[in-house]
């Protein structure tokens, strides 16, 4: 019993070195290929030349995205960019889209997708992007914003699956797979050798590799989460207040986002055609969807021709804010008020984590990979 237990033994430290003997050579190997500068796929002197077409990572875009594949070079998108500023452009884009309906042209077409899906008008992901939705509780928030929009034509399109293996940025990688067998360097030669009187003898050779591999993995985990929120110069809502119904305009306050909280936009527009009657000014506030917010001091003039201040406050449920919106004239000391209820805007979030599925691999050989 005793010989049984310490052959155990023997064997089990054995395997347990060859386990931390081959995890060495591999990270070795790892590291003797590794780049050493920017725009490397390997180092150049850690591989075999005749195996590798070329080391350096390829400047082409993929040739399988249509329109996509010869991207836009000219100037006059950043100088609209300049013109409008990035809220006039995204304004602009969202008013665009907003029931556009697909037309065939790729660059138009996804330029809209990406535009409602932004602004929650009812698109429906598809693809990898269902998955990781669905495996992660995800819901997509539907306003009356999706009736008859390009949301409904939203599954049309399938651009996110079109870059086949074929494509010319993975040369280099089907390069390297394809001549792999050129890299081990060796030969065998069969020679006749000749004597006299003449025999024949023919000499047979075999190669043989015993390998043990050990492999194991790590993931980079992408979940996602809704919270209510908004982007910079989404519109929320407007509140409108008439207190003088014989008068020729009316009062408006216009809501958006800001990365701080909301701009509150205070003007009269005439009852007759909606066009602007009087400005009187915008003001960046306080405030967050999902959250009550007390009365808070919103545009105001006091200057011997205009007497006024306007004021806000907001109370929300879990799926619902409204926003009261007051002008008050203290020098006539008169005022008067408008609501308006809107849906809860929500925001789709992301975090990463790595799942390091090495750790016994690790442990068995006293050595750590670290997170890549």
């Amino acid at each position: 019993m005793k010989i049984a237990a310490l052959a155990l033994m023997l064997f089990a430290s054995i395997g347990h070195a060859q386990d931390a003997k081959y995890l060495t050579q591999g990270k070795d190997f790892a590291n003797s290929i590794a780049p050493t500068s920017a725009g490397q796929i390997v180092n150049p002197q850690g591989v075999n030349a005749n195996a590798w077409s070329g080391t350096s990572i390829g400047s082409a875009p993929p040739k399988d995205l249509g329109a996509f594949s010869a991207p836009n070079t000219s100037s006059s998108a950043m100088d609209q960019a300049k013109s409008l500023g990035l809220m006039g452009l995204g304004n602009s884009a969202m008013d665009r889209c907003a029931n556009y309906t697909p037309s065939g042209d790729p660059v138009k077409d996804q330029e809209c997708a990406a535009v409602n899906f932004m602004s929650q008008r009812c698109l429906q992901p598809a693809g990898t992007q269902t998955q990781i939705v669905n495996a992660n509780g995800g819901m997509q928030t539907n306003t009356p914003a999706c009736e008859g929009s390009y949301g409904q034509g939203a599954n049309k399109f399938d651009f996110f699956n079109q870059v086949k293996s074929s494509d010319t940025i993975f040369n280099l990688s089907n390069t390297a797979t394809k001549d792999a067998g050129k890299t081990a360097g060796q030969s065998c030669v069969e020679t006749d050798v000749i004597t006299k009187p003449a025999q024949f003898e023919t000499n047979t050779c075999f190669k043989s590799t015993t390998t043990n591999t050990a492999a194991c993995s790590q993931f980079l985990r992408v979940g996602s989460y809704q919270e209510p929120g908004c982007t910079p110069g989404q519109f929320l809502t407007r509140v409108i207040a008439d207190p003088c119904p014989r008068c020729v305009d009316k009062i408006v306050y216009d809501y958006t986002c800001t990365e701080t909280g909301y701009r509150m936009h205070v003007f009269s527009m005439l009852k007759s055609n909606g066009a602007l009657y009087s400005d009187f000014g915008s003001r960046d506030i306080y405030g967050r969807v999902g959250f009550n917010t007390g009365r808070t001091l919103g545009p105001n003039q006091h200057n011997g021709y205009f007497c006024y201040s306007t004021y806000y406050s907001q109370s929300c449920n879990s799926s619902t804010c409204t926003i009261t919106s007051e002008f008050y004239n203290e020098c006539q000391g008169t005022s008067f008020s408008g609501a308006n209820s809107f849906l809860v805007p929500m925001v789709t979030k992301y975090n990463t984590y790595w799942d390091n599925q090495c750790r016994s691999l690790e442990q068995s050989a006293g050595i750590s990979l670290g997170t890549p």
